[in-house]
């Protein structure tokens, strides 16, 4: 055993260490358990603390130190002014009176609890009390008030209803009124549009049959053309090439291989007059084609333009239904309004209607307090 261990167990023995519940702490740990105590607000713990300070004799300086701080907490915190070199005694002294006045303090804050719960609950009885007379009275009058708001509510909604069937009725009858009448101007433009592309398909189509006759024609009096001038050069065999071709087939056609030079030229001279009938024959028939067809682009022209004049026809036709549409919101607005008034009389009525069940509670009460 060291001596240390032996003078602490002979200290603790002499003072009583049974009853020093932190005799084992060092005063490093005492000054931690009054940090604790201090931030708890712990006033026993500080008691308990100063008295195990007083049994210390080891470094006085920080054991007085210590016992200063507890002081001055225990005065901070409950006013209990003490030396800080006190006896056990007069610790103990001040312990008992605080826990007295620690008891007494309870008490009045128990009664004082006590007495506040009371009133409330009493509060809270007489409010549920008011609460119930107001409710009642309330339920009467919400009862009568709502017998007579039934009634009109019945009575406006079956007039309202009424109205409102008639108005549909009437509107439905006139939509399709004019439904029909738009359907009917619809077909007609249609039926009208229809025979006008038919008469210029037609037009396109006779104009068309001409143009591929005309064609044929020409083809075949150019392929005529072609077998006389190709005969012509087989018999003149020494005429100009290219250009003289229908002149030397048709000569080489009409005349015989062992005619003359002269009769040869005559004969290219003749078919050359009638390559230029036949040419201009072909010319004739091609402005007659082009006439045609200049009187078909203006038959089409024409439906184009009736086209557009039946498309303004439509314009002008939804333009009137668009308007006819906006009367109808308008007039639904006017109803709307209408029925906004008629909501706020209602409420006017029902405040009235309030007012007076009001007053009537008011004279009833009144009547009752005579009585």
């Amino acid at each position: 055993m060291g001596i240390r261990f032996i003078g602490r167990w002979i200290y603790n023995a002499v003072t009583s260490a049974p009853k020093r519940p932190y005799i084992k702490l060092t005063l490093d740990q005492l000054d931690e358990y009054t940090a604790d105590a201090a931030e708890r607000r712990d006033t026993l713990l500080l008691f308990g603390i100063l008295k195990e300070l007083h049994h210390r004799l080891t470094s006085p300086s920080r054991r007085d130190r210590s016992k200063r701080r507890i002081v001055t907490l225990l005065k901070e915190f409950e006013g209990i002014s003490i030396k800080a070199d006190a006896s056990i005694s007069e610790i103990d002294n001040a312990r008992s009176i605080y826990l007295e006045l620690s008891s007494a303090r309870a008490r009045r804050e128990a009664e004082a609890v006590k007495a506040r719960k009371e009133a409330e609950a009493k509060r809270e009885e007489e409010k549920k009390e008011r609460e119930a007379a107001e409710t009642e009275k309330a339920r009467l009058a919400a009862e009568a008030e709502k017998a007579r708001l039934a009634a009109e509510k019945k009575a406006r909604k079956e007039a309202e209803a009424q109205a409102k069937r008639e108005a549909e009725e009437q509107a439905r009858q006139a939509a399709e009124v004019e439904r029909l009448r738009l359907e009917q101007e619809r077909l007609a433009a249609e039926a009208e549009a229809q025979r006008q592309a038919e008469e210029a398909e037609k037009a396109r189509q006779a104009a068309e049959a001409e143009r591929q006759r005309l064609e044929q024609e020409r083809l075949a009096a150019e392929a005529e053309a072609q077998r006389q001038a190709e005969e012509a050069e087989k018999a003149r065999q020494a005429a100009e090439a290219e250009r003289q071709r229908l002149e030397q087939e048709r000569l080489a056609a009409e005349a015989e291989a062992q005619r003359q030079a002269e009769e040869a030229d005559q004969a290219r001279q003749a078919a050359e007059d009638e390559r230029l009938r036949l040419e201009q024959e072909r010319l004739a028939a091609e402005a007659e084609a082009q006439r045609q067809a200049e009187e078909a682009e203006k038959a089409r022209q024409a439906a184009e333009a009736e086209r557009l004049l039946l498309e303004q026809e439509r314009l002008a036709a939804e333009a009137e239904a668009q308007r006819q549409a906006e009367e109808k919101e308008q007039a639904r607005q006017a109803a709307e309004a209408e029925r906004q008034r008629l909501e706020q009389e209602r409420l006017a009525a029902e405040a009235e209607a309030q007012r007076q069940a009001e007053e009537a509670e008011k004279a009833r009460q009144a009547a009752e307090a005579e009585r």
